[in-house]
């Protein structure tokens, strides 16, 4: 990562500092639209993940399928990395084990 990659990094989190601020980070990066390409791959990738858990199975488009959200949310949160196949089943089963705290 070259430098000037480095300074718009961090000119783009200090310039949504405040918004960032003001909701959660998870929010935040969840809520941000994402590459239509990153969205199909994610949207792809989740039928094949671990559907025992029936969270996984309902509908990206009404917000309450977790492993979608975990995915975006990191996608935008690190646009470097993005998503890469695999993550589905990392996410899948650390949500499958971790307590839902409200």
């Amino acid at each position: 990562m070259s430098c000037a990659n480095v300074d718009k990094i961090c000119y783009d989190w200090r310039k949504n500092l405040d918004q960032i601020e003001k909701q959660n980070m998870y929010e935040y990066y969840k809520n941000i639209e994402l590459k239509k390409n990153i969205h199909l791959e994610i949207e792809q990738d989740i039928s094949r993940a671990d559907l025992s858990t029936s969270d996984f199975a309902v509908e990206v488009e009404s917000g309450n399928n977790a492993l979608y959200n975990v995915l975006r949310a990191y996608a935008n949160y690190d646009p470097e990395i993005g998503y890469a196949q695999g993550m589905n089943i990392m996410v899948s089963w650390i949500l499958k084990f971790m307590k839902v705290v409200d």
